[in-house]
């Protein structure tokens, strides 16, 4: 059992690539003896979204929310972003962006 965040870790990375007018959502499970740790998520729309947007939540609680209102990519650098509650899922959705646009989304996660 570990007490402490995943540090002792192998890299992972989720993404989701939707289709038009789609949220964009990386759900990484619940574990009973982890903390999941987030290291870096990238994010796009190829078209200026209408109520573009980027949530974290961990166990159903937003932890991060930013605005997103132009299109193109972007990056966040998180280092060791994580929540000190075990077995809680984590939640990382980039908004739909309206009609037309099309939001792509990856996680890199510990």
């Amino acid at each position: 059992m570990r007490n402490s965040p995943n540090i002792n870790y192998t890299e992972l990375t989720a993404s989701h690539y939707p289709a038009i007018n789609t949220a964009a959502v990386v759900t990484i499970a619940a574990g009973a003896d982890d903390r999941w740790v987030l290291d870096r998520i990238w994010y796009s729309y190829d078209t200026t979204p209408t109520g573009g947007s980027l949530v974290v939540s961990f166990g159903g609680v937003t932890k991060l929310s930013l605005a997103i209102p132009a299109a193109g990519e972007g990056e966040l650098l998180l280092d060791g972003f994580h929540n000190l509650t075990k077995n809680e899922a984590v939640v990382v959705t980039l908004a739909s962006g309206g009609a037309g646009a099309i939001g792509k989304l990856t996680v890199k996660y510990r």
